[in-house]
């Protein structure tokens, strides 16, 4: 029990005790709930970090690809005060990425702009730019992300106002400093839209959890609930940043994902609360089997079959006192020869 509390100190070793040791899910029930909470934060915030650095590298790889395409082929345009110029329609499509985009930067109907929306969301990935905001599809089964220019200019500490700056922006240190900006803003997004959702996922486990708790006949607390949910939660959570890793460098996609992400939480925890019922009956038999032999030995006193140490040593002292007085009382009736005198005279 000991070797088993020291294996799941520390954050990767809980994870591996949470993935592969099934077994010693009750020894995270002999804490309290603030070391799981611990736990769940930074599992959310590793694979934030992840998702981030995948997707910054997949933004990475567009951006550079346009940058080639603005430096060759770009218009010239004016941007002031956050509005956005262009001399003329410009519509472009990237089969290798199926990547689309469209600018129209002249006053135009929100059923103009809703039929552009459409038109690049049948890409892959693809943007929109209007005179104030651009409009962003960044994958398939994904809101588009929508943000005026004012907005991403001073989030990002940036300032644009023609062809030229845009071009300076993506040198060496410009784009360092961009895709640096990019990585935290996306780590702390995706840290709480995957915070929101997994927790949900969490509340609903340890609802289940305290159900099936109840059918096995043990009395789970909510903490311990709680507990054994954010454990069993641990390989559905990294199976889905690696199925999210894929949808955003591949575009790859699984309908029933949310279905088999549950369905290992459940496996997890219903296997966990089995284990640890048998633990419980085991122990129940070890302490039946104490009770009914303090029983008996209690019975064997009672009838006086079973000596007491104390009084056993007693006996021993008193009997070893009886030998050595018999043998006391021998040495004194033993006659003396030599003191006998001989009948008869001297020749």
């Amino acid at each position: 029990m000991e070797e088993s509390i020291k294996e799941k100190k520390g954050f990767f070793k809980r994870l591996k005790t949470a993935i592969f040791k099934v077994e010693n899910y009750g020894d995270f029930l002999e804490e309290k709930l603030s070391p799981a909470i611990k736990y769940f934060l930074i599992l959310i915030l590793l694979v934030a970090i992840i998702i981030s650095l995948v997707s910054t590298y997949y933004y990475y790889k567009e951006i550079t690809k346009g940058i080639s395409y603005i430096k060759d082929e770009l218009p010239e345009f004016s941007m002031t005060d956050g509005i956005l110029k262009f001399d003329e329609y410009v519509e472009g499509y990237d089969n290798e990425y199926n990547f689309s985009f469209v600018i129209n930067t002249f006053e135009i109907s929100d059923a103009e702009v809703e039929s552009y929306v459409k038109k690049i969301q049948q890409s892959t990935t693809g943007v929109l730019f209007l005179r104030d905001r651009f409009i962003l599809n960044v994958g398939p089964e994904m809101d588009v992300l929508s943000e005026k220019y004012t907005n991403f200019a001073s989030a990002y500490n940036i300032s644009i106002s023609n062809k030229s700056d845009l071009i300076n922006l993506f040198s060496n240190s410009g784009i360092i400093s961009f895709f640096t900006s990019l990585f935290a803003a996306s780590i702390l997004t995706y840290y709480v839209i995957y915070g929101i959702s997994i927790f949900s996922d969490l509340c609903f486990v340890a609802i289940v959890g305290i159900f099936i708790a109840r059918l096995c006949g043990i009395r789970l607390k909510i903490a311990g609930a709680f507990e054994l949910s954010i454990y069993s939660l641990t390989l559905s959570v990294l199976l889905s940043c690696v199925y999210n890793c894929a949808k955003i460098l591949f575009g790859f996609t699984m309908e029933s994902f949310a279905v088999f992400y549950l369905l290992i939480a459940y496996v997890y925890l219903i296997a966990a609360l089995f284990i640890i019922k048998d633990d419980l009956i085991k122990q129940q038999q070890e302490l039946e089997k104490i009770y009914e032999a303090q029983k008996e030995v209690k019975i064997e006193l009672e009838n006086g079959n079973i000596e007491i140490p104390e009084e056993k040593e007693e006996k021993e002292q008193d009997k070893d006192n009886a030998d050595d007085k018999k043998d006391t009382d021998d040495n004194k009736e033993e006659p003396n020869n030599e003191d006998t005198e001989l009948d008869g005279s001297e020749i």
